[in-house]
């Protein structure tokens, strides 16, 4: 079975670019998530390989998201990047994304914006994931996310694809 989620490295957030970033982000119109998140569960596509850039996201090109983004992972390899926004007291009901068997993609968290009520399961673990800090998630695991408090959430969720070993 694949390892379960976890930590698998950082990247080193520039407070002042990410508080300009996160104003940006929050400036931007993102597409509510329905049938799965309770609350204000929304999402940007940043990056779609099949779909290519457009809409929204290209609000957040020139972003330091997009720059860490480019200076911290292997874009060759990206299928999707997104950004997830649950504000006060939202969450996903616990689901997967896919079965076990047939992998769509290796699933990278990166917290742009959190607090310790922030919190995400895989299985029966659960988990806090610190700002900057890079997981590893299996969505064909049962998962959930949530943001209990009363701030906003912001994640950068990456996908890439499932054939390339995570180290490259």
């Amino acid at each position: 079975a694949p390892p379960r989620a976890g930590r698998i490295g950082e990247v080193a957030l520039d407070a002042r670019r990410l508080a300009a970033a996160i104003d940006e982000i929050l400036a931007v119109e993102m597409e509510t998530c329905v049938g799965y998140a309770v609350g204000d569960w929304s999402k940007c596509i940043l990056i779609d390989r099949h779909d290519g850039v457009g809409g929204t996201q290209n609000a957040l090109r020139d972003s330091y998201v997009a720059e860490l983004l480019a200076d911290t992972f292997a874009l060759e390899f990206l299928e999707s990047a997104q950004i997830f926004s649950a504000k006060r007291r939202s969450y996903v009901r616990p689901h997967r994304d896919w079965q076990e068997s047939k992998p769509l993609y290796t699933r990278i968290h990166v917290p742009l914006q959190t607090d310790e009520r922030c919190l995400s399961s895989e299985d029966d673990l659960v988990f806090h994931m610190g700002a900057g800090e890079i997981w590893l998630v299996d969505p064909s695991r049962p998962h959930s996310g949530g943001c209990f408090s009363g701030g906003t959430r912001l994640h950068l969720v990456l996908d890439f694809d499932p054939h390339v070993p995570l180290a490259e």
